[in-house]
């Protein structure tokens, strides 16, 4: 009798170990599916064996799950018709689309590993730990533990024996709490207004100094004198008289005030009604005959609702200082939430609302990455934004596509080249060697992708942790074989595994070391080579004339639409590599080249930075935020 055990956690899997022991069974009786990175480097460490979901999830399990997730997509979007007193919907309709297409393809991910797991095993008993809890947490959290319940319901259906392990329950995760006064923001208010009408000085609007944003506000400070920067503070800080005049003192000084933007929270009587009617027709979330919506529903009202009744206070905040300071012009790298508000909000009150990209935007390579660029696109470049600030040639294909294909994409294009990507003039390639202790005379190649944790999980374009694994221990065996050659692997920011355990999950080697610390410029500076599946580090390479490998040993996704390399020489700055075989083949050829390759593909051959400034001039008016 085949006897299979699904575990996500340490803890459910020393619940397995001592009920295992209370009935007197052997662990060797048992094949144990570890679906999440810490448990696998914690049984890794201790000699415990174990299966990952590689061998259970396919490049079908990523095209049917899209697929599904699509049904699901458009039921939302029929069913869903909720508009808050501003008038604003489209901000809870993308972001319900989002949020809801997240839980419900990782409870899709959960359900395929499931079943093709026990098909290849013809298993008659089945294991986890059913824990009934959602959290308050937006993305899925470590409370939110939907396998036991999945493996449960699936056992059910084929009749077949479940075993429930009792596992303590994980601590629920809190959402955010909205705080502060609002009788001192409009105090704050008063005074940054008061502050740019005596001083001269122009309001923009952005959300903070993440995504390169600090390096972009000194930029315009060169070329646009006059610029105040405002954003929103975080949203559970309660303060005092005093420490509003300090933030105010701080926001003179450094030209960039924070305030919370915490209005009247939305009824959400006709919220929650819309949200019944979504999951009325329940069977438009099933999959593989596994009932789904009551899952997808239970995270939605303990995460969404909250989420969307603060959203409605906060866009009403956000409206009131727009038009209390009369701000002209909003940028940001972000369309979701807040953001997407900013959008719906700026084109009947005339502002200009730039959207500065920090993601690899390419055109579609087939229909199910179509179907997956579009929704997650939704709140990047395909958003309510007036204007998109274009980095590269290919996102101005990849825009271009969208707007000729769906109506609804009305983003004007401004070419201003790369804004907020990395800029490796003037650093000597040497150097930056040294600085990161790499020998200048060895061939330096750098592994970047992103990756996405539980329940942040994209599917088809990106790689799950375990193909992530997988494709990463390949390229390790390849660089060891090679004389004169390291390898820098650059995790994602996010990345939830220690450098410890991550070590622990690759093949050891001398020849690598794993970076996570400082700006990513700095490691692109010493790289040679860049080696990726998918990710915004692909432009930054290539617009800094960096080679790049493209390495999809699962030949399902290939980034630029290159031929396959087949061995032999390279004419291009990238190639596709969909075999580990030909994966050192192309590394030696890239370190051979002796001739410049032709980068006008891959950036822009004008520099358009003055784009950029322009547009700022002309949405500020010249004449200053308040005139």
């Amino acid at each position: 009798m085949k006897k299979l055990v699904f575990l996500e956690f340490i803890d459910e899997y020393e619940a397995f170990c001592r009920q295992r022991k209370e009935q007197g069974e052997a662990q060797a009786d048992f094949s144990i599916i570890a679906l999440e990175p810490k448990l696998q480097a914690y049984l890794k460490k201790r000699g415990v064996v174990f299966e990952t979901s590689l061998k259970y999830f396919s490049n079908d399990s990523h095209k049917a799950m899209i697929l599904n997730a699509q049904k699901a997509v458009v039921h939302i979007n029929e069913a869903f018709k909720y508009s808050d007193k501003l008038g604003l919907s489209a901000v809870y309709l993308t972001d319900l689309l989002f949020y809801a297409r997240f839980y419900h393809s990782h409870l899709m991910g959960l359900v395929e590993i499931i079943d093709n797991c026990v098909r290849q095993h013809e298993a008659v008993e089945l294991s986890a730990a059913v824990s009934v809890s959602s959290s308050a947490s937006l993305m899925i959290a470590p409370a939110d533990r939907n396998l036991g319940e999945l493996v449960k319901a699936y056992a059910d259906s084929r009749s077949l024996k479940f075993v429930n392990i009792v596992a303590d329950q994980a601590p629920p995760a809190s959402g955010s709490t909205p705080g502060g006064s609002q009788r001192w923001s409009r105090f704050l208010t008063g005074a940054i207004k008061l502050y740019c009408l005596l001083f001269r000085k122009r309001l923009v609007l952005i959300p903070g100094n993440g995504y390169g944003f600090t390096a972009l506000k000194a930029k315009l400070a060169k070329r646009v004198p006059g610029l105040v920067f405002i954003s929103p503070c975080s949203d559970n800080i309660r303060r005092s008289p005093l420490a509003y005049l300090k933030l105010f003192v701080a926001g003179v000084i450094n030209k960039h005030f924070w305030i919370e933007l915490n209005g009247p929270q939305i009824a959400d009587g006709e919220l929650r009604r819309q949200l019944a009617v979504v999951f009325q027709a329940a069977d438009a979330f099933d999959y593989k005959g596994i009932t789904l919506g009551p899952l997808v529903e239970r995270k939605v009202a303990s995460a969404l609702v909250p989420y969307f009744i603060e959203l409605g206070g906060r866009s009403a905040a956000l409206k009131e200082l727009i038009l209390s300071l009369r701000i002209k012009l909003i940028m940001s790298p972000l369309a979701r939430g807040l953001w997407s508000a900013a959008g719906e909000l700026s084109r009947p009150l005339g502002i200009s609302l730039l959207f500065v990209s920090h993601g690899a935007h390419p055109v579609p390579t087939d229909e199910i990455h179509e179907l997956e660029l579009l929704q997650l696109c939704r709140g990047f470049m395909l958003s309510d934004f007036t204007d998109v600030a274009l980095s590269t040639p290919i996102q101005e294909e990849h825009l271009r596509y969208f707007k000729n294909k769906y109506p609804w994409v009305k983003a004007n294009q401004v070419k201003t080249g790369p804004l907020i990507f990395a800029d490796l003039r003037g650093i000597n390639k040497l150097d930056a060697k040294l600085k990161l202790g790499l020998p200048v005379s060895e061939t330096v190649l750098t592994h970047a992708v992103t990756n996405k944790k539980r329940g942040g999980e994209r599917f088809y374009n990106l790689e799950t942790f375990d193909e992530y694994l997988d494709s990463l221990s390949d390229l390790i065996g390849v660089v060891d074989k090679m004389p004169l050659t390291r390898l820098i692997v650059r995790v994602h920011p996010g990345f939830e595994l220690s450098d410890e355990e991550l070590k622990v999950l690759l093949p050891p080697s001398e020849k690598f070391i794993i970076s996570r610390q400082g700006p990513f410029a700095e490691v692109l500076a010493a790289t040679d080579v860049l080696v990726s599946y998918s990710s915004t580090a692909l432009d930054e390479a290539l617009l800094n004339e960096r080679p790049v490998i493209l390495f999809d040993k699962w030949g399902r996704y290939n980034h630029f639409r290159l031929p396959v390399y087949r061995g032999g020489k390279v004419s291009l700055p990238v190639v596709y590599v969909n075999e580990g075989a030909h994966l050192g083949e192309a590394i030696g050829e890239f370190r051979g080249k002796k001739t410049a390759f032709n980068y006008d593909p891959y950036k822009y051959e004008v520099d358009y930075e003055d784009n950029f400034y322009d547009y700022v001039r002309a949405a500020l008016g010249g004449k200053g935020a308040l005139s």
